[in-house]
């Protein structure tokens, strides 16, 4: 139940459709998984997420993690991971440059 419970809590967080925002408003209600786990998982998915950009070079991902980004404003990606907020930026430029769009 608990694994169910975080797949329902990362697809609230993470995901922006109207059956999500039904399910953000299910999941404020409940009180067995915290934020900070919320958080610690969003920080898991990007840096695999960011593995994969670096098609496992575990190396080149923790180098571009730890080196100021002119699109997170000169912050690292790493100094960012503590918060949600942050975490989703980071998520946004993974995407754009999965796309294309980040040079």
């Amino acid at each position: 139940m608990r694994s169910l419970t975080k797949q329902l809590v990362w697809r609230a967080f993470c995901e922006g459709t109207e059956d999500v925002i039904q399910a953000r408003k299910w999941v404020a209600g409940m009180t067995d998984v915290s934020k900070e786990e919320v958080v610690a998982e969003l920080r898991e998915r990007v840096y695999r997420d960011v593995l994969e950009l670096f098609e496992g070079d575990k190396a080149n991902a923790n180098r571009w993690l730890s080196s100021p980004i002119r699109v997170l404003g000169n912050h690292s990606p790493v100094s960012l991971m503590e918060t949600k907020t942050g975490l989703e930026k980071i998520r946004r430029l993974i995407k754009k440059w999965e796309q294309g769009a980040v040079s």
